[in-house]
């Protein structure tokens, strides 16, 4: 059992899915993930060492989702949901895509690109349907030099995600926005 950051209700999760929910904050659900950020005392990039703007984004390769409401491409379906969830389900307007670029300390020339930044929470947020190889490292290494302010999305909200996408899509297209 697991025990939510942001309500303290104890739940639990797919086995495979534990070692994603388990790094960080522990959230049981998506409201409590919109909450958890939404409560967060607000910071700005000068308040962390080693991060800076991203001004050239990296290639993308291979497939890529592209999200015809914002108007942008993404990494994975995912991510794209995930940003249609933040922006027109939560009225996130603040939210960048891959903006940031952490120089991660203590490593040989490493970076960290996190998903998401909330500007106005100095929030990051990471999504991941699976860890690849050395990115968990990465991730905790970003976590710990950010001070517990990158959030993991992990696999465990896929499915609430894409239902709330999919909603948010049918009423945009009911009401003609």
């Amino acid at each position: 059992m697991l025990t939510c950051s942001h309500c303290g209700r104890d739940f639990d999760v797919r086995s495979d899915h534990r070692k994603y929910v388990s790094i960080g904050v522990t959230l049981c659900s998506l409201t409590c993930l919109r909450l958890y950020v939404d409560s967060r005392l607000p910071l700005t990039v000068a308040d962390f060492e080693g991060v800076g703007t991203n001004m050239r984004l990296p290639a993308m390769n291979g497939e890529t989702y592209y999200s015809v409401s914002l108007g942008q491409s993404f990494r994975s379906e995912y991510e794209g949901m995930f940003a249609e969830v933040m922006v027109f389900g939560w009225g996130w307007g603040d939210i960048r895509y891959e903006n940031h670029v952490v120089r991660l300390k203590n490593t040989i020339r490493k970076i960290y690109i996190p998903d998401f930044f909330r500007e106005t929470k100095g929030v990051w947020l990471e999504v991941k349907g699976e860890f690849l190889s050395g990115s968990k490292k990465k991730f905790l290494l970003a976590h710990e030099q950010l001070q517990g302010r990158v959030i993991l999305v992990g696999p465990n909200f896929y499915n609430d995600i894409r239902r709330e996408a999919m909603l948010l899509r049918r009423h945009r297209l009911c009401s003609g926005g």
